[in-house]
C-alpha cells in the first residue's frame, strides 16, 4: 500500500529521490525507496543510500549532551564559562548562558545560518570555530526568556562536548554515545560520508530526467552538531525506537529513562512546536538539496528523506517538496 501511495502521489511534486522507513507494531522496520540518488547517472535510491539530515542532527547532539550530563562530563545548569573556560561571550543580562539553554534554543544566541566549507578539506573543530573572528559572541536577549532558533548555539554545545571529552573528534563522540548504542550503523557525523549518498537537487529548478546536482560532492557543513548528520530513514527510526524505549524504562547506552523524559518535558533538542501537528517527538531538516522529517510516539516511529530541496541561498519558507514529505508522513501515521 505504501509503494502504491508513493507512486500515485510523488509525480505531483518536485522530488527526485526519496527513502522512507516506518516501524511496524511488531518492531520490524519497513523501508520504501523511490527515484534517483543521481539523476544523470540513473542511480536509484536504495535503503542504504545516505541523505543529509540537516537539523535532525540536533536531537541526536542533545541526546549526547544528556548522556554526558548523566556521567558528570557536562553540567547542564552551570554557566557556560565553566564548560568553556577561557572563551568569553558578551552577556549584558543577569541570567547565565547554560548548556541546557543552548539545547533548548533559549540561550540568548541568535543566527539561523549554516556555514559551509570546502568538502575536500578537513573541517575545523567547534573549539576552533569559536575563535573565528566572525563567530557571534553577543547575547541578544535575556537567557531563558524566549525561544529563538540558533544553529550557532549548537556549535557552542559541540565545543563543550569536545572539551568535555579531551578534544575527541565530535564524530567519534557521537559514534560512541549515540550512533553505536542506538544501532545507527550506517550513520555518520562527517563533512563527506564514506557510504554512497543521494546527491542534492534544487527543487525549484526541477527537471525530472536531466538535472545537475547543486554540487558534487555536496557542501560540507561546519556545524556538525547542528547539521552534520548523514543517515538513512531506517537509522533514524532506530534512534526514535531506542529513545522511546528509554522513555518507557529501559536505559539505552547511557540514556536513562529520567534523562529521556527530561528531554521531552523541557523540549531539549526536539522540535518545540511538534511535528505533523501531533503529540510526539521529532524534528525536521532543511539544507541545500535535502528535506527530511522524523516523528515518534509511544506506538509509532517513521522518517522520510528526499534529495530535492532548497538552493544554496535558502532563506526559509515552505517548499513544494516538503509538502510532499508532510503528506507522506501523515499518510503513514494514519495508516499504521
Amino acid at each position: 500500500m505504501v509503494d502504491v501511495w508513493i507512486r500515485s502521489n510523488v509525480e505531483q511534486y518536485p522530488v527526485h529521490g526519496l527513502s522512507v522507513a516506518v516501524a511496524e507494531r511488531d518492531g520490524d522496520i519497513r523501508v520504501y525507496s523511490h527515484g534517483f540518488s543521481d539523476v544523470r547517472r540513473r542511480r536509484e535510491v536504495t535503503p542504504t543510500t545516505l541523505f543529509h539530515a540537516a537539523s535532525i542532527s540536533k536531537p541526536l547532539t542533545a541526546t549526547a549532551a544528556m548522556i554526558a550530563s548523566g556521567v558528570g562530563a557536562l553540567r547542564l545548569d552551570d554557566p557556560l564559562s565553566r564548560a568553556l573556560p577561557g572563551w568569553t561571550i558578551d552577556n549584558p543580562f543577569d541570567e547565565p548562558v547554560t548548556i541546557r539553554r543552548l539545547m533548548a534554543h533559549t540561550s540568548g544566541m541568535t543566527g539561523d545560518r549554516y556555514d559551509v566549507d570546502d568538502p575536500n578539506r578537513p573541517l575545523p573543530t567547534a573549539l576552533d570555530q569559536l575563535e573565528d573572528e566572525g563567530f557571534p559572541r553577543t547575547i541578544s536577549y535575556k537567557p531563558g526568556s524566549a525561544y529563538v532558533y540558533s544553529p550557532y548555539g549548537y556549535t557552542v554545545l559541540q565545543a563543550a562536548l569536545e572539551r568535555a571529552y579531551d578534544r575527541e573528534p565530535f564524530s567519534q563522540t557521537m559514534r560512541r554515545l549515540v550512533l553505536g548504542p542506538f544501532g545507527m550503523g550506517s550513520s555518520e557525523f562527517e563533512a563527506v560520508p564514506t557510504h554512497p549518498i543521494a546527491l542534492p537537487y534544487d527543487s525549484e529548478l526541477f527537471e525530472k530526467n536531466d538535472q545537475a546536482p547543486i554540487s558534487d560532492p555536496p557542501p560540507a557543513y561546519r556545524g556538525l552538531a547542528s547539521g552534520g548528520l548523514w543517515t538513512t530513514p531506517s537509522d533514524l527510526v532506530r534512534f526514535l525506537m531506542g529513545f522511546q524505549s528509554a522513555r518507557s524504562g529501559c536505559t539505552v547506552g547511557g540514556l536513562t529513562p529520567e534523562l529521556a523524559s527530561e528531554m521531552i518535558e523541557r523540549k531539549l533538542g526536539f522540535a518545540a512546536d511538534g511535528v505533523c501537528g501531533r503529540e510526539g517527538f521529532g524534528h525536521t531538516g532543511h539544507s541545500a538539496g535535502y528535506l527530511s522529517l522524523m516523528f515518534g510516539d509511544e506506538a509509532r516511529a517513521l522518517a522520510v528523506m528526499v534529495n530535492s530541496g532548497p538552493s544554496m541561498d535558502f532563506k526559509g519558507g515552505e517548499y513544494a517538496a516538503f509538502t510532499f514529505v508532510r503528506r507522506l508522513a501523515n499518510y503513514l501515521l494514519d495508516s499504521h
